[in-house]
């Protein structure tokens, strides 16, 4: 995987380091990555941020392994067959179903939805990658 061709993740770090400075955390963990993927301006940000109850989610300690889910980003852009990692890549990572943020989705969201809809934007940010 090419580590320069990553859509959306420059800023993504960028949103995700403000949220932890934010909350004051001692360190970066799996709910300041969904909060800083929820408050995109891509289709990531949509789709999570519908999807998640990010004001219930405890953003002022640590929660989950970051290198962990960054890693999943990996696994789910090489399951796709994407030669990048981008926010879908990392949404889907914190969607598998051992991860503790599924408690923070909203009562009545189809999860298996989400995660197609997710799948369907990393599929669109392909096609683009491909055209550019």
């Amino acid at each position: 995987m090419n580590p320069e061709r990553t859509p959306g993740l420059t800023a993504l770090m960028t949103r995700l380091l403000e949220i932890v400075r934010r909350t004051q955390a001692p360190a970066a963990g799996a709910q300041h990555l969904a909060l800083a993927l929820a408050e995109g301006d891509d289709e990531t940000a949509r789709i999570l941020g519908a999807a998640l109850d990010t004001d219930a989610m405890p953003a002022d300690h640590f929660t989950g392994d970051l290198s962990a889910l960054l890693r999943g980003g990996f696994d789910q852009a090489a399951r796709l067959g994407d030669e990048f990692v981008a926010t879908p890549h990392l949404a889907l990572a914190l969607l598998q179903p051992e991860s503790p943020l599924l408690t923070y989705v909203r009562a009545g969201v189809d999860v298996g939805a989400l995660r197609a809809d997710l799948e369907r934007a990393a599929r669109a940010i392909a096609r683009s990658m491909r055209e550019a």
